[in-house]
């Protein structure tokens, strides 16, 4: 076989390696996204969204003028249920990968390199486990009027205690 033909198969398998890769990641973020919708007794939704939709518009246009952020970067971020008019609120910036790994999670100072599903399970509990992260998640779980008492890591949502 020649050169061409060996990369030629090399990339489709690459391609298909990746496309499972993807699908990986995708399941870990359902599964991210699935926990905080009932931990938050279905206050909140997380999902990855281009960068640009958690800054004011101002700031977009001084950031396309200033052409300093990555195109690649997007934003994990989190709104109220069903707000079609809440903007996001970021929670950490989210570099995918044409090949699916490595990814990188960016927060609180640090670039964390998740090389499987395994490493971007455990980068992303680490990000939920953060204070800057639970400040905002609570900012949306009281705008909602749902206070943190009112939720449970086990079933979503405490009784109210008496």
């Amino acid at each position: 076989m020649s050169e061409f033909l060996n990369a030629f198969s090399g990339g489709i398998r690459l391609a298909k390696i990746a496309a499972d890769a993807r699908l990986e990641i995708d399941e870990v973020f359902k599964r991210l996204s699935g926990d905080v919708l009932h931990a938050s007794n279905g206050v909140i939704e997380i999902e990855r969204v281009p960068k640009t939709s958690t800054l004011n518009a101002i700031y977009r246009v001084a950031m396309q003028l200033a052409a300093t952020e990555s195109t690649d970067a997007e934003s994990i971020a989190a709104r109220r249920v069903g707000s079609k008019s809440s903007s996001w609120t970021h929670l950490a910036e989210w570099i995918p990968s044409e090949q699916g790994y490595p990814c990188v999670v960016a927060f609180a100072g640090s670039r964390n390199t998740c090389l499987d599903a395994q490493a971007l399970s455990a980068v992303l509990s680490d990000m939920l486990s953060y204070a800057g992260t639970g400040r905002k998640l609570l900012e949306i779980m009281n705008r909602a009027g749902v206070g943190a008492s009112e939720v449970s890591p086990e079933n979503g949502a405490d009784k109210p205690k008496a």
